[in-house]
């Protein structure tokens, strides 16, 4: 698939997309609660991805490759989406335990 540049907002467990910097409507979302967080190297760029975690099953997969302008917004942007992303270890049969 070709890349295609987006913007994102990310609130709550959400991270929404949009096609540009000053666009009113999103163009998708992304529910964090079924996704985790890989690091990943491509040459000259900072990217991450987003996989569909076990609970996302039945449905069709997806995984996001997500890159941003410095290694330093990398971090930020993972740091970020890691507090929203599901600690798996922490549910059972889909269901969230209490810390």
């Amino acid at each position: 698939t070709p890349e295609k540049k987006r913007w994102f907002v990310l609130k709550d467990n959400f991270l929404w997309y949009f096609i540009g910097p000053k666009a009113n409507n999103p163009k998708g979302c992304i529910d964090l609660e079924y996704y985790s967080l890989k690091r990943t190297n491509q040459e000259g760029k900072f990217t991450f991805e987003l996989h569909p975690t076990a609970l996302n099953f039945g449905s069709k997969v997806t995984i996001f490759i997500l890159s941003t302008r410095s290694n330093k917004g990398r971090f930020e942007w993972m740091d970020a989406i890691s507090r929203k992303t599901v600690d798996l270890s922490k549910r059972v049969f889909g269901v969230r335990l209490k810390d």
